[in-house]
Formats: C-alpha cells, structure tokens, sequence
C-alpha cells in the first residue's frame, strides 16, 4: 500500500524531485533519457533510484537497462555511486497502479 502511494504522489506532484538534491550527472541523465521517445517519462525517484516510464512494447528490458546506465555514466556517474533503473508501465502508473517490466543495477 505504501508503494501505490509513494507511486501515485510521484505522478501527481513534483514535490518528490523538489526534495531529492540532484547532482549535476542526474540531470544531465534525465534530460538526456528524456529526448529518447521510448521513455514517456524519467525521474530520480531517490538520489540512487531512476524510474523510468514506458509503454510496454516487448523490448528487452535488460538490454534497455545497460543502455540507460551507459547514458548515465556517460554523463558522469561517479564509480562508487549505485543507481538502480526500474522501468515501469507508463498507461498503468497514470492510473494508479505499480506494473514494473524491469529492475537493473547501474554499478
């Protein structure tokens, strides 16, 4: 119950990001995982944890997960900061419910 709520507070409002202090390479991250039309929408849930929103179109999920985290090393991750990217279903959070496609860990 928690989670549904934390979810849909997350998509209602803004105040999430507003509390978690992002660094420099988070949002170069997000703006670029953002321009990419597959990603409905990215955000830093917590300082290690990246949501990202898509529809569910059958894509490798893991392989989408490397991809993310290369774009954010590449923005400048420090080595020793863990990130973990869930990718959630899009349609599914808008309304109201937690369907998550994938979890990866960006080491």
């Amino acid at each position: 119950m928690r989670f549904m709520l934390a979810l849909a507070a997350l998509l209602i409002t803004s105040s999430v990001q507003a509390e978690t202090k992002l660094a420099p390479w988070q949002e170069k991250s997000a703006e670029a995982l953002s321009s990419f039309g597959k990603f409905k929408e990215v955000d830093w849930n917590q300082n290690i944890s990246l949501w990202v929103f898509v529809d569910n179109d059958g894509s490798d999920w893991n392989s989408v997960g490397n991809y993310v985290c290369k774009i954010i090393v590449g923005n400048g991750k420090p080595d020793d900061v863990y990130v973990g990217i869930t990718f959630w279903d899009h349609q599914s959070a808008l309304a109201g419910n937690g369907v998550k496609y994938g979890r990866n860990d960006c080491r």
